[in-house]
């Protein structure tokens, strides 16, 4: 019955899921099957862990999956959706407060996206857009335009790369790495799984908050434990 819950909502937004019993840790992956893409769940056999949607958007087609492990007291969530063309799992931020698709999205964005939208007043309906007056998105990159950026006295690299890990490359018509280490892009911005977009001018470069560094010992020992309960294999 505990599966056949997690169908009913993965259905209902249009995915199939493959929901199963084995292991130790749970797992989420999206799986590409030649003619179709499924949703694979993998739960502990110890019944250990238990997952339940929290929020569904169909008309998105998003829905935020609460993945917790009632011995360790631990949770991760999950975005869960269809962007473009594929079908994505995005795993939110470890102390995210996050319980509706709106508020996954959010959590989604880097501080400085969240700043900028601010300023420019985003409608809360435009949010979830992927091109807003105040940044443009393609995958887990965001753009936001910088007008006053410089780039005559800068190196200036011609058909450049942004990749996350082992994730496909998303290629770019002209990039710049200045010395302040922030990373602006222009021109063509391309991906095999994404809609080409174009920018007409200067943009800076901020990647999703799905992946957070932990810096003291704690906190990497804490996200060693996460990593050995809760596990996501798919790579945009």
């Amino acid at each position: 019955m505990f599966g056949n819950t997690l169908k009913q909502h993965f259905m209902v937004m249009g995915a199939d899921v493959d929901v199963a019993v084995g292991g130790d840790r749970f797992e989420v992956d999206v799986q590409y099957t030649g003619h179709s893409e499924v949703f694979q769940i993998r739960l502990p056999d110890d019944g250990s862990v238990t997952a339940k949607v929290l929020d569904s958007d169909w008309r998105r087609r998003h829905l935020v999956l609460d993945v917790s492990h009632r011995r360790f007291g631990v949770n991760q969530k999950y975005l869960c959706g269809h962007d473009e063309f594929h079908w994505f799992v995005a795993a939110l931020p470890e102390k995210t407060e996050a319980v509706s698709v709106p508020e996954a999205m959010e959590a989604l964005k880097p501080q400085a996206v969240l700043t900028e939208q601010r300023c420019k007043r985003v409608r809360r309906h435009r949010r979830g857009n992927r091109r807003t007056t105040a940044y443009v998105r393609q995958g887990e990159w965001f753009f936001i335009p910088c007008p006053e950026f410089d780039a005559d006295r800068q190196i200036v690299a011609h058909n450049g790369t942004l990749v996350r890990g082992q994730g496909k490359p998303h290629h770019v018509e002209m990039l710049c790495r200045p010395q302040d280490g922030e990373t602006y892009v222009r021109g063509k911005v391309w991906h095999p799984d994404h809609r080409t977009i174009y920018l007409d001018r200067w943009h800076k470069v901020l990647r999703n908050t799905e992946v957070v560094p932990k810096d003291p010992v704690e906190d990497r020992k804490q996200e060693e434990l996460r990593e050995s309960l809760f596990h996501m294999n798919f790579v945009d």
